[in-house]
């Protein structure tokens, strides 16, 4: 609670995503209701990265991001008003990775495979830009796909450890 967060989640980008049966929450909508619903567990603090969890059972993808101010580390958080808070200074673990992309255009989708930190929350891109993506994630094994069109598609597997990493793909035409 000490960083200043300025952090975003949107049920997509440009393209268009499904509002889902009518009458009833699109996807993404009910999904956020879920996860607010459960009161953030059994400590009553629902984290976003723990939101983010939920949301990640979405298709397409929901989008997140940060606005220039935010501060690495910071995160929301929703408190049950039944929660029993304790003031315990919590160190959050975060492992910061930057994807470095050639082509430019290429796009990267990251899948949680198991966790080596206890946790089992994944955050999605925090920014994205031309050739570069950048994640705050959980520390844990990861499935990595990268595409772009006319490119061989890239899938590995990769470990995110606690601090900054980075990677760099380069995709093959077809």
């Amino acid at each position: 609670m000490a960083y200043r967060t300025r952090r975003f989640v949107t049920s997509g980008g440009k393209q268009y995503v499904p509002d889902g049966r009518p009458g009833y929450h699109s996807p993404f909508a009910h999904q956020l209701l879920e996860a607010l619903r459960s009161n953030g567990g059994s400590d009553g603090i629902l984290s976003f990265e723990e939101l983010l969890g939920y949301l990640e059972r979405v298709s397409p993808q929901p989008r997140t991001g940060e606005l220039s101010t935010n501060e690495a580390g910071s995160s929301f958080l929703f408190v049950s008003r039944h929660a029993e808070l304790k003031p315990t200074p919590v160190k959050a673990a975060f492992g910061d990775l930057t994807v470095e992309l050639f082509p430019a255009n290429a796009e990267v989708s990251l899948r949680k495979l198991r966790v080596v930190e206890g946790s089992d929350s994944t955050v999605g891109p925090l920014s994205v830009r031309s050739g570069v993506h950048q994640f705050r994630v959980v520390p844990g094994a990861y499935a990595m796909m990268v595409t772009a069109a006319g490119y061989e598609p890239v899938s590995r597997e990769i470990v995110v450890r606690e601090g900054p990493q980075t990677e760099t793909v380069r995709l093959v035409r077809q």
